[in-house]
């Protein structure tokens, strides 16, 4: 499990122990904070977009971990600062004008911008991609559906979305293939369907305080890890990512 800390660099959690990877250490981040995390499922990498610090990509070999910077902030799309998880491989990386599809094998593909978007230019706050293959993207109009290169679909006030105020900030499609939002005020989810369903309980949780040990600094343990954990296999299957936001109330406020 890996988890950004701020401009403290990224921490991985694994065998019961901590290490941090400090910024700008022998092999490890070349930058301060890290925005959003996502696994490419398809290669097993982390990818790592930052605010202004370029796009990084996390690889491993023999248990030794390698930051290595596939965009730098003078790039093109260097200056995206969000990343979310495409189920079908890859990533995608976004800011508030345009999102863009990273893997391995293509590179970057532009796939829309907000000049797509019907009734004009609207902030993308989020994407998230569903098992169908869709693109929803929640911006300060509702959530705009993208599919076959093309807006399928918008939902907006007319549908129920953001009855106050159409701003959508955080967007997320479960395993039940329902799609997940958030407001400034409001949570809830979208079938497509009028639903009979009962509402979904939703608990307010008392943060549970925790001992961990201290965090190990990878520049001085680097090596030593490297063997210790050399045949062991990949521990990219666990990752923070972006529900801090979207169900903001299970955790302190910032």
């Amino acid at each position: 499990m890996w988890v950004a800390t701020g401009n403290e660099g990224l921490s991985r959690f694994t065998y019961n122990t901590w290490t941090r990877y400090a910024p700008f250490s022998p092999n490890g981040p070349g930058f301060f904070e890290a925005d959003s995390m996502a696994l490419d499922s398809a290669t097993d990498t982390l990818l790592v977009a930052t605010d202004r610090e370029g796009l990084w990509q996390i690889n491993q070999s023999t248990g030794t971990y390698f930051f290595n910077e596939i965009e730098s902030n003078k790039d093109p799309y260097g200056m995206l600062d969000h990343v979310r998880k495409d189920p079908f491989g890859g990533v995608y990386f976004f800011n508030m004008t345009q999102v863009v599809h990273y893997d391995n094998a293509t590179g970057f593909t532009p796939i829309l911008s907000s000049e797509n978007f019907s009734g004009g230019m609207s902030n993308i706050n989020d994407v998230a991609k569903g098992s169908g293959g869709n693109l929803y993207v929640a911006t300060d109009r509702g959530i705009y559906v993208w599919n076959n290169r093309v807006i399928t679909r918008h939902l907006g006030i007319f549908e129920g979305f953001g009855t106050n105020s159409p701003g959508i900030k955080k967007v997320f499609v479960d395993a039940k293939g329902r799609l997940w939002f958030s407001t400034l005020n409001n949570i809830g989810y979208y079938t497509g369907d009028v639903s009979s369903a009962p509402l979904i309980p939703v608990e307010i949780m008392t943060p549970t305080p925790m001992s961990t040990p201290d965090l190990v600094n990878i520049s001085q343990t680097l090596m030593s890890e490297g063997n210790s954990q050399q045949g062991k296999s990949s521990v990219l299957d666990s990752i923070f990512n972006f529900f801090t936001g979207i169900i903001p109330f299970l955790q302190p406020s910032h």
